[in-house]
């Protein structure tokens, strides 16, 4: 309630855009260096995995670039090759997932709510949304297939992806019926994201 309370004053503001602004720039990261990988290369790597078995897939020889005359490679192998560590050095941002989940622990009603909506503020800053598109955004939801999510989850980003889905339990549990239908019933499709997951291998990490 305290923190409630200290929320509720105008000046608060510039917490949850500074917060917002956070999440919005790891967000941006991410999917340029998805864009940078290029259309083409994700066009044939979906080809090579149609053609492997998972196994064969994960065993191809890396190469700098796909192409019709190189060796195919997994998703895992070109983040290797072309993903900045720095992106994935995300502790100060886990850290501000886990004091968000901290904020709604024990149903906290109020600022479940609070999170999701600030109407005294100039603008809105929807954090409940804004953790599930980082979690949509780390496991592939750029490139429009979550059925490769597997190849997008290795060990360096796989702390802030287990600690957004915590700070998501935390927004809905109550139950919190609107931050539920926003998790739910959005364009990042959080329910397909979190399915597959579950029924994903995640061959990074085997």
């Amino acid at each position: 309630n305290n923190f409630y309370e200290c929320f509720q004053k105008k000046e608060s503001e510039q917490f949850f855009s500074k917060i917002f602004s956070q999440l919005n720039d790891f967000k941006s990261q991410i999917r340029s260096n998805i864009s940078e990988m290029g259309s083409e290369s994700s066009f044939n790597l979906l080809k090579a995995i149609e053609s492997h078995s998972i196994t064969e897939v994960k065993t191809l020889p890396k190469g700098d670039s796909i192409d019709e005359s190189t060796p195919y490679q997994s998703i895992q192998s070109m983040y290797e090759n072309q993903a900045p560590q720095s992106i994935y050095s995300s502790i100060n941002l886990s850290k501000t997932f886990l004091f968000l989940q901290l904020l709604c622990e024990n149903h906290n009603r109020n600022l479940q709510n609070f999170l999701r909506v600030q109407n005294i503020y100039k603008n809105n800053y929807n954090l409940v949304l804004e953790t599930l598109s980082i979690l949509d955004a780390i496991c592939g939801g750029a490139t429009g297939g979550l059925g490769l999510i597997g190849y997008f989850i290795d060990e360096r980003n796989i702390s802030i992806i287990l600690q957004c889905l915590y700070t998501l339990i935390e927004f809905c549990q109550g139950p919190c019926h609107e931050n539920q239908n926003t998790i739910a019933l959005n364009e990042f499709n959080g329910l397909n994201v979190v399915i597959s997951m579950i029924t994903s291998d995640i061959n990074p990490l085997a």
